[in-house]
């Protein structure tokens, strides 16, 4: 009996690491192709003169096949520790740098994110909140939606009551090009508790303080 049950667990591991093998070969196919799309429609618009800004399609060609190289090697490590009873304390982890690709045009921008939540059953381990942020970071990139999707990940990790998330970033794509001028673009997201006023003004408090 213990030999039939046995073989049975081998089985199912076979079966399921060739099922992740065929998920990795079709990945790898998948960007091949939108790779090799991607050079195609970049030479022609060589051709054709070129110009500022990434040929229309060009910058969502390039933003899928960063998506996928990423998925290949999965979600990143989250560590989570249990906690006995709700928290009311606001986390803050500030300073956070970041670096990213501007996905229309092309180039970089960077800065500073600043990131709290009030846990509910669970802390996150610091390390992991710097992990999802250069997780969504590094690929191509609007800084809106870079807000957001870190915002996006770390509710559904930790389930805490409230996260919300500030970027602070120099653009380059407005530095070099179009208007030429220095400045900082800010964004936040907020989710659960950070919807109410009383959370975010305690949590821009405590970015005063630093």
């Amino acid at each position: 009996m213990g030999t039939a049950i046995e073989k049975a667990r081998r089985y199912r591991e076979l079966v399921e690491r060739a099922q992740r093998e065929r998920q990795r070969v079709e990945l790898w196919q998948r960007v091949s192709r939108l790779a090799t799309m991607l050079l195609a429609r970049s030479l022609r618009g060589a051709a054709r003169g070129g110009g500022t800004a990434a040929p229309e399609g060009e910058d969502e060609l390039f933003t899928e096949a960063c998506r996928l190289i990423q998925e290949m090697f999965g979600f990143p490590n989250v560590s989570l520790f249990k906690l006995d009873e709700s928290a009311e304390e606001l986390i803050l982890v500030a300073g956070l740098p970041f670096y990213s690709l501007c996905a229309h045009h092309l180039l970089p921008f960077f800065g500073e994110a600043h990131i709290a939540y009030v846990p509910e059953r669970a802390l996150l381990g610091i390390g992991s909140v710097g992990r999802l942020l250069e997780h969504y970071a590094r690929r191509p990139q609007l800084q809106e939606r870079l807000t957001e999707q870190v915002a996006e990940a770390l509710a559904r990790a930790a389930r805490p009551r409230g996260v919300i998330v500030l970027l602070k970033a120099r653009q380059l794509c407005m530095e070099m090009r179009g208007a030429k001028k220095p400045g900082w673009v800010m964004t936040s997201a907020a989710r659960g508790c950070f919807r109410d006023s009383a959370w975010r003004e305690e949590f821009f408090r405590r970015l005063t303080e630093r």
